[in-house]
């Protein structure tokens, strides 16, 4: 009878171990094709991605920098990029976001949990919305008011709905005012969406001086109301919120 018993036993175990043995192997074949997806999606922008991983419900991508020590304006760029494409692909709920230097130095590491989330604060797109005006037309009018050149103005639509909107300004190099240009143009846009002339929900500004030198990047997201900017070194530790970087000792 015990005999029986262990023969018995040994018969389930088997399929139980089997079907855990495809159910992992399933869950690792789902992780490697999601974070092929990914890869080749920004691949496709134009972005250096060196490495894609998911594991644990964490979503890990690094791109390569062609900076040196700290970032430049193409890695916010590339930055925006891996969350949009993230987000639309709904790839995970937490991401790992590394960015590496020439020498192999990581110059950015963050995580970012509940991306899929949008928060209450964020802009809510009403895409039924019909409006009088298009938005480069809105934009060139009340772009008037912030004192500098307009360069470019780009309007497409936005993969989450609404705008997207990029916009080069150029003006004479003073900290000041192109700290107040970036401050005044955030109050603008919100000013529009929240006035129901435009829904921007997407926006790139790049501010420069009369020698073409790249001052102020700003990306902004106002569905998750959220903002990533690169700055010149010319500007010192000031910046357009008002707030003092901390920078890290030296070791």
């Amino acid at each position: 009878m015990k005999k029986r018993f262990i023969f018995l036993f040994s018969a389930v175990a088997l399929p139980i171990t089997i079907c855990a043995g495809i159910l992992l192997s399933n869950t690792k074949t789902v992780a490697i094709d999601v974070a092929y997806t990914v890869e080749q999606k920004l691949r496709s922008q134009g972005i250096a991605v060196s490495d894609v991983s998911l594991s644990d419900g964490i979503l890990s991508v690094t791109v390569e920098s062609e900076g040196t020590g700290k970032g430049t304006p193409e890695d916010m760029i590339a930055y925006r990029a891996v969350r949009d494409t993230v987000r639309i692909l709904r790839a995970a709920d937490t991401l790992n976001i590394y960015i590496i230097d020439t020498l192999g130095d990581t110059i950015h590491d963050e995580t970012l949990k509940h991306v899929m989330d949008t928060p209450e604060f964020g802009l809510k797109v009403d895409e039924n919305a019909v409006f009088a005006a298009d938005t480069e037309e809105v934009l060139r009018g009340a772009l008037t008011v912030l004192g500098a050149d307009i360069q470019l103005i780009d309007v497409t639509d936005s993969e989450f709905g609404g705008k997207f909107v990029s916009i080069e300004l150029s003006q004479f190099f003073d900290i000041d005012a192109a700290n107040r240009t970036v401050r005044d143009f955030v109050a603008l846009i919100d000013s529009l969406n929240e006035e129901k002339e435009t829904v921007i929900s997407q926006y790139r500004l790049s501010v420069s001086d009369e020698s073409e030198d790249l001052l102020v990047q700003l990306s902004a997201d106002l569905i998750k109301r959220s903002f990533s900017w690169w700055q010149s070194p010319r500007l010192g530790a000031e910046t357009w919120t008002g707030n003092t970087p901390i920078i890290p000792p030296p070791d």
